[in-house]
């Protein structure tokens, strides 16, 4: 296999949330890489990531809270509707929709572990689900078996959550703006080092294992280099409309 190193990435350009969710499915990753040579320097950084995900925690909960979490156990059922659905789909006699249901299930599996996983892991996963549905081969599998709504349903409840997400954390870290600011450069320099070692790992051992990891984060960067380069391109017409 050829040799994937992980990219520079500048996180100074990420939004808070988007370090956050970006860092929290790195973790995911990290985790896969068991080499003795690793482990210290994730455990590191396990631990600046905790203390960033403590920096939001606030004495009172926010108002949306109870919202979040109803909207979390929804889309846990939502889920789980969809793969019962398919499940079934496999059984039919219908040759045509059994086949389809077959396609969508292989799909299904590779994200079986989605509804362990805690709320924010479970929404970049299930981000990366539906961005795998939309996909026009994938839509007309839906559509044979039936299960087009169902994964409407799912999108509706995914975007809900995180438009609410968003607004809790934005304001929740303007309370802690100066804490979140700093946890924030901790697990960034926590990061820069495991894909240092990461990277020294994949040089001298060229293991397919740290590859498969180096290139799934290379993919969550070029994903937010491209929210980024979007998020740009708005601005820019906005600042042009009102000049």
């Amino acid at each position: 296999m050829k040799k994937t190193f992980i990219p520079v990435a500048n996180l100074n350009l990420f939004r808070q949330e988007e370090v956050h969710q970006f860092m929290t499915m790195a973790d995911i990753e990290f985790d896969k890489c068991t080499d003795p040579k690793f482990i210290e320097t994730h455990q590191f950084f396990k631990s600046a990531l905790s203390s960033f995900d403590c920096a939001f925690i606030q004495p009172k909960a926010h108002e949306l809270t109870p919202k979040i979490k109803l909207l979390t156990n929804n889309i846990k059922k939502a889920y789980s509707r969809i793969n019962t659905h398919i499940n079934n789909m496999v059984l039919c006699h219908n040759t045509q929709r059994s086949d389809a249901a077959f396609r969508v299930l292989l799909i299904l599996k590779s994200y079986q572990k989605l509804t362990s996983m805690s709320a924010l892991q479970r929404h970049g996963t299930l981000g990366d689900l539906l961005h795998e549905f939309d996909k026009d081969s994938v839509k007309a599998d839906l559509a044979t078996v039936g299960a087009d709504g169902l994964v409407e349903d799912l999108k509706t409840l995914y975007h809900s959550f995180d438009a609410m997400y968003k607004i809790r954390y934005g304001e929740q870290a303007k309370i802690t703006k100066g804490l979140v600011a700093q946890k924030r450069k901790m697990v960034t320099a926590a990061y820069n080092n495991c894909v240092a070692r990461l990277n020294a790992l994949i040089e001298i051992d060229n293991n397919d294992a740290y590859t498969e990891i180096a290139e799934v984060i290379t993919l969550l960067i070029n994903h937010q280099r491209a929210t980024i380069l979007s998020r740009s391109s708005i601005n820019k017409n906005k600042a042009k409309k009102v000049g």
